[in-house]
């Protein structure tokens, strides 16, 4: 359901409709049902739609002066459509050092370090000159859910895009990173998918060597770090309510709260991974299999 509809589309009853068209039609997690419910794109690949929504937003500030944008304006840039399965907004790239997004170009003397994109997207670049990608790719087997630091990543490419042309990045196993230019200004419209995985990983953008993973999520990353803190001090008055964790949505924090309860009490703790054992998730299913085998050889060794 769409939480937000920037007021810029008042006068752009097409666009808001086809953003409509596609929150009903996407389904998450599902990718192909991105790419089909975005088949009316095209419109927005239109200099004269873009006029009229700016001038939308400058009428809104020469009227209205308490506005203060609202849900419009935040550090990502400008919000002009979100729903719990996609996220539609307009950035410049001048602005990188508050709220980069991932595609964004970083300047000359950053790091090395790329991330993966977490979901896929359909953008265009708003410019008076052409502009440049790098491309990576994740192989399709890889789960990304799973940070592997022997996958690798594929440093595939450099193309370069004439503007308002549409641009597909096909996320999260294939990621866009725009290369910086000094010189260039421009704007980046993106609609995109909202993320259905748990992390992005970071990797060198020379090597294609992942450096590690970094969890989406904000509460997932509080609640793993509250766990690991109650784990360090042994603090057996939260047992019940790390065993609670143990039955969270996120699959990270589940096995944190069993590694946790393990930290605790290792009796409790061992009840719990032997539940653990028969988890939905891959992962822990397998994290729990490779720590029972360790209690069993432990308990042979004592004897």
């Amino acid at each position: 359901m769409i939480s937000h509809m920037s007021h810029a589309l008042s006068d752009l009853p097409a666009v808001r409709g086809f953003l409509e068209k596609v929150d009903s039609r996407v389904v998450l997690g599902d990718y192909a049902s991105f790419w089909r419910a975005i088949d009316g794109f095209g419109l927005l690949v239109d200099p004269s739609v873009w006029r009229t929504f700016y001038a939308s937003v400058a009428q809104k500030l020469v009227v209205d002066p308490k506005y203060n944008g609202g849900r419009d304006w935040g550090v990502y840039g400008f919000t002009i459509c979100e729903s719990d399965k996609i996220h539609f907004s307009i950035r410049s790239t001048l602005g990188a050092s508050v709220g980069r997004n991932v595609i964004d170009a970083r300047p000359d003397h950053a790091t090395s370090v790329a991330s993966t994109m977490t979901a896929p997207s359909a953008l265009i670049v708003a410019s008076d000159a052409p502009v440049t990608f790098n491309v990576f790719q994740v192989p399709a087997e890889v789960d990304l859910d799973i940070f592997d630091p022997s996958a690798r990543i594929h440093v595939c490419d450099t193309v370069m895009v004439e503007p308002w042309t549409r641009v597909d990045v096909r996320a999260p196993h294939e990621t866009l990173e725009l290369v910086p230019d000094p010189g260039d200004e421009y704007c980046i419209i993106e609609l995109a998918m909202r993320s259905s995985i748990t992390q992005r990983w970071e990797f060198d953008r020379h090597s294609g060597v992942p450096i590690g993973p970094v969890l989406i999520s904000r509460d997932t990353a509080v609640l793993r770090s509250m766990l690991e803190e109650i784990a360090r001090f042994r603090y057996v008055a939260a047992m019940d309510d790390v065993l609670d964790l143990a039955s969270h949505p996120d699959f990270n924090v589940r096995w944190a709260a069993v590694s946790c309860a393990w930290a605790i009490d290792p009796v409790v703790g061992e009840a719990a991974i032997r539940r653990a054992a028969g988890d939905v998730h891959p992962y822990i299913r397998r994290a729990a299999s490779a720590a029972l085998g360790n209690l069993r050889k432990g308990a042979s060794n004592a004897h």
